[in-house]
């Protein structure tokens, strides 16, 4: 799959403008925003996430707002293979107007994947009108392109001739994280883990204060404790369910993070990547009043939302702004703390599902790995003998995971790995890898896709 160069996610807005525009009469329309939000979110200039957050508003009904969420997601997840499909339907090699292409992508993703929802013409006839307004000349090739469109890519990928390549092009995954699957995955799964990342990810929430019989109005997921399947906004508003549960919206991947830190009551937990703070949370709560967690974070602003957090759930933890190898809140930590968990920035490829921008982004895989292994040193140095390191990515790949672990424990012998099932026992053997580390699948798990490890200071 080609990827175009595009700002590195921290570059992206992560959050709502303070003052979003007003939106016109035209933005209301759900496939119309979808389209504007589609090419925003492809040229890198915000998380969707984001977009939706500020442009939501200008859509009335609830049923509108829905559909323009599922069009936007399903559009980027399948970003590179609806347009191979829309190049494919043109009669002859055209070059499409920049302004035209996400309003076909737009239908192409309903007219492949959501047919059963939306009638054709419906799609088509919204497409065409859009194009019409805009480019007036291409209301015609857009109606006979999407007329011709044809099957999805990943339809017509035959099982038996399935490897990397093709699978990155069917489904517009990266082509280093097919391979990476293709590497760790037996065959039979190569399809269904691959697909995985396209699907809607399942939204878990996390139990922070435990209040009998609350859980049982929940589906539990299938293994980790705690985190529970939220219901769909019909069933119940999820505000009402979070407050039912006393719960956290967060990833079961993430959350078994968070478990594998094995903070106990007393104990003094330093989170050095922590915002938006949903693990310092759940370490909060594991250590209760009597002990401390310290929530650091580089970015004032993302800091601020662990405070926020901290405050709207009832779990006071301290926050840190600034370069953990140099703030001096953490100099006077230096062989002191129980925990430590570095959940280190990487590429995100184990999260397409929720961040389908993602694969618009080119993976800087080695550079990541050297401010990885800066961090798990910087954290490592906060350690009292005995004490406890987790380092974790949302990411499977090898390079941000086992080799910046190995590259660690190579220059300091003091430290020794411990296989994480000795704090997690209920991790089932999918989740572990040959060393004993933990590696989750989506197609596995239901969860993303997140590698940990866990390392003790012996000396």
């Amino acid at each position: 799959m080609q990827q175009k160069a595009v700002p590195p996610r921290a570059h992206l807005r992560s959050k709502a403008h303070p003052h979003p525009k007003t939106p016109s009469k035209q933005e209301q329309n759900p496939r119309r925003l979808a389209a504007r939000i589609v090419r925003q979110a492809e040229k890198g200039e915000a998380y969707s996430s984001a977009l939706l957050d500020d442009e939501l508003g200008s859509i009335a009904r609830a049923d509108d707002r829905a559909l323009c969420t599922e069009l936007v997601y399903g559009t980027l997840r399948w970003h590179g293979a609806l347009k191979a499909s829309v190049e494919r339907a043109c009669e002859r090699k055209a070059k499409v107007d920049p302004a035209v292409w996400p309003h076909l992508l737009v239908a192409a993703y309903q007219l492949q994947h959501l047919s059963e929802r939306i009638p054709a013409h419906a799609a088509v006839n919204e497409a065409v009108t859009a194009v019409k307004r805009i480019r007036p000349g291409l209301a015609g090739f857009a109606n006979a392109v999407l007329r011709r469109l044809g099957s999805a890519p990943h339809v017509l990928l035959r099982a038996d001739a399935v490897d990397a390549a093709r699978l990155s092009e069917a489904f517009f995954v990266p082509l280093v994280l097919c391979e990476r699957i293709c590497n760790v995955l037996p065959k039979e799964q190569w399809l269904t883990a691959v697909a995985a990342m396209n699907e809607r990810p399942t939204l878990y929430a996390r139990q922070l204060h435990d209040r009998a019989g609350r859980q049982d109005q929940f589906e539990p997921h299938a293994f980790v404790p705690g985190a529970f399947k939220m219901p769909s906004q019909s069933e119940q508003p999820l505000d009402a369910a979070l407050r039912e549960l006393h719960a956290v919206i967060q990833d079961p991947g993430s959350q078994t993070v968070a478990l594998l830190v094995g903070a106990a009551p007393g104990n003094t937990v330093v989170d050095l990547c922590a915002a938006p703070g949903t693990k310092s949370m759940v370490l909060k709560a594991a250590v209760g009043e009597a002990g401390q967690v310290i929530a650091c974070d580089v970015s004032a602003e993302r800091a601020k939302r662990i405070e926020q957090n901290a405050k709207r759930l009832g779990l006071p933890v301290a926050v840190v702004v600034g370069d953990a190898s140099k703030h001096e809140t953490l100099r006077a930590l230096q062989g002191k703390a129980d925990k430590v968990l570095v959940d280190a920035p990487c590429s995100g490829l184990g999260t397409l599902r929720r961040h389908p921008e993602t694969r618009f982004v080119e993976p800087e895989l080695q550079r990541h790995a050297q401010t990885q292994l800066k961090l798990v040193g910087a954290g490592a140095g906060l350690l009292k003998v005995g004490g406890a390191l987790v380092y974790s990515v949302c990411t499977p790949m090898h390079e941000e995971g086992e080799a910046v672990i190995e590259r660690f424990l190579k220059k300091h012998p003091g430290f020794t790995r411990e296989p994480v099932k000795t704090t997690l026992p209920w991790l089932p053997g999918s989740a572990l890898t040959p060393r004993g580390d933990l590696l989750l699948w989506p197609h596995l798990h239901d969860a993303d896709a997140f590698y940990a490890a866990r390392i003790v200071k012996r000396s």
